[in-house]
């Protein structure tokens, strides 16, 4: 994606002819998006366009589209033949307070609306169709836009990036500039909320263990130290729980369940690790159900009430809509480790690295033959 240049101002016409016109472009540019992302045609997402029930508490609202996506955080964009009334309208979406003064929220969910597409229309759509919209766009055609974002839940502040300027880019860019993107605030208040808890779960099995025992477990996840090696079974245990949640909502079994709602026999656990590996994913389960099992028989309780602050953090990720962005071992390594110049050694093994593109990467979102032969 390049900055857009000058943007071309709208053609002046009778109000009622524009508005119909981005009322059409808003309905194509939600078809559009649909194609780009198999995901969001399921029921359970919600892309909407021109429609209005959207917003709590305020049911005559009809934001031009909007995404809620269980993999990042709720968007509203708002479109315009102006590139101005275009950021006016994003950041009126975004500074409406809500039902308590704080963020707007979606209807469906209650989920905080904090981030907004301002997309400046470009003229040569004012005449056209709505079939020949969504083909011009799932051709490759360009789009102008630039990501707004309220930085303050009591207070009506946005952040613009870029400072200036429009990015340019096509409907598939579009997409991934939508789901890739994540507030530095919210990842960063996220990653500090977890790493807690793999520390407390870390410290909480150091006092159980003998030396002895913590060392057995950083050699079996490839750690020197013993202080590294339980944080590094702690992260492995979470990168386990979000695999399984994730296998959980896309594969078709009954083997497969999603997380407890609170903590969990152990064994039960290994259960599910061990069903999981059935169907491969040796990598990241193999590991960690040999660390689980190890810890279960020298100090079941402690790690019961481990294993449960893990899940508390998982289910803190999946709350914040960071299944896909996170990179667990890039945000919770520099937090934990003693050395933080050497921190990134165990998040680019194998099994994180499985982890990562797994989480980045759906099988029913590659067309069918392009999907690469990697062992599953």
């Amino acid at each position: 994606m390049i900055l857009c240049g000058a943007y071309p101002a709208a053609v002046s016409s009778k109000a009622m002819t524009a508005r119909t016109a981005e009322s059409t472009f808003n309905v194509a540019l939600r078809d559009a998006l649909l194609k780009t992302q198999a995901r969001w045609s399921r029921s359970e997402w919600i892309l909407a366009a021109e429609s209005t029930g959207m917003i709590y508490g305020n049911a005559g609202a009809r934001p031009d589209v909007l995404l809620v996506d269980h993999d990042s955080v709720p968007t509203v964009i708002e479109s315009s033949f102006s590139p101005a009334d275009a950021e006016r309208d994003t950041i009126k979406r975004l500074s409406a307070d809500g039902p308590n003064g704080d963020f707007v929220k979606t209807a469906s969910e209650g989920l905080p609306i904090q981030r907004g597409v301002a997309l400046a229309i470009d003229k040569r759509f004012r005449s056209m169709p709505r079939e020949k919209i969504v083909n011009d766009l799932l051709n490759g055609g360009l789009l102008c836009y630039a990501l707004y974002e309220r930085t303050h839940a009591k207070k009506q502040e946005t952040e613009r990036w870029p400072s200036a300027g429009f990015v340019k880019g096509n409907i598939f860019d579009l997409a991934q500039f939508i789901i890739g993107t994540v507030s530095k605030q919210e990842l960063d208040q996220t990653a500090r909320q977890v790493a807690d808890k793999v520390e407390q779960a870390a410290v909480m099995l150091e006092r159980r263990l003998t030396r002895a025992q913590q060392e057995q477990v950083a050699a079996a996840v490839h750690q020197r130290s013993a202080f590294r090696g339980m944080r590094t079974a702690m992260v492995l245990w979470l990168n386990a729980l979000l695999v399984q949640q994730r296998l959980s909502e896309q594969v078709n079994t009954r083997e497969i369940q999603p997380l407890p709602s609170e903590a969990e026999n152990p064994m039960n656990i290994v259960r599910q690790w061990r069903a999981i590996l059935g169907e491969n994913w040796q990598a990241i389960f193999e590991p960690a159900v040999g660390v689980l099992e190890s810890a279960d028989r020298r100090a079941p309780r402690t790690t019961r009430v481990a294993l449960g602050l893990l899940i508390e953090g998982a289910r803190e990720i999946s709350r914040a809509r960071l299944g896909l962005q996170i990179n667990i071992g890039a945000e919770l390594f520099p937090r934990l480790s003693e050395d933080r110049k050497e921190a990134a050694a165990f998040y680019t093994q194998p099994g994180t690295a499985e982890l990562l593109a797994a989480l980045t990467i759906r099988r029913e979102d590659i067309p069918h033959g392009e999907w690469a032969t990697i062992g599953w």
